[in-house]
């Protein structure tokens, strides 16, 4: 990468992890992009020559968080010396400490974007995609007798990740008065769906 697109890309990120921390400490309404600039030491025009909103920013990083969960399961589905539970299980952890550790930012990028449901476009297209590579991954529990071959590998994959979303979105929005940490919380979702794909029919 050259001097001039790494000074670009230097440039996005400090916007964008700017206008994170506002969202943070003032909520996506109280964030103003005046803020932000004063901050990055940037003009207006050069704030909306890399997102066209606050919003905008929101969405870039619901496509990161995407990314990264991609990335999660491409790593597992190459972890082939462990069963598949345990990578399913690690998916899960992984991601309840994602989401734990920036409870406020992602409750709001949450709500505001469709990175846990409603995306459109080319976020959209990147969790199909990842819809496969978790399907993926059941079909290798098939094939090594961790999973139950009754089930479409694509239908498990589309049921686990409903028990994660919903289980997180309704944590993150505090749905539940006692509901405590999301990962317990996950796991036990996790532990219940588990009994059901692995049983066999009788």
């Amino acid at each position: 990468m050259g001097t001039r697109a790494e000074k670009k890309s230097a440039q996005r990120n400090a916007i964008l992890e700017t206008t994170l921390r506002l969202v943070r400490e003032k909520g996506l309404d109280g964030a103003r992009v005046q803020d932000v600039i004063a901050e990055v030491g940037i003009s207006e025009k050069t704030f909306f020559n890399y997102f066209p909103s606050k919003q905008a920013v929101l969405e870039a990083h619901a496509q990161e968080t995407n990314e990264l969960y991609a990335a999660l399961l491409r790593n597992e589905l190459a972890q082939s010396e462990r069963s598949v539970v345990e990578r399913l299980e690690e998916i899960v952890r992984t991601q309840a400490s994602f989401f734990t550790a920036d409870r406020d930012l992602m409750a709001t990028v949450a709500t505001r974007t469709g990175v846990l449901f409603g995306a459109t476009g080319e976020l959209r297209s990147a969790q199909h995609a990842n819809q496969q590579l978790l399907a993926e991954l059941f079909a290798e529990g098939q094939r090594r007798g961790d999973v139950s071959e009754n089930h479409d590998p694509l239908q498990l994959a589309e049921l686990f990740t409903a028990m994660f979303l919903l289980t997180t979105i309704n944590w993150l929005d505090g749905w539940w008065e006692h509901a405590g940490e999301l990962e317990p919380r996950l796991i036990t979702a996790f532990n219940i769906f588990k009994e059901g794909w692995r049983r066999k029919s009788r």
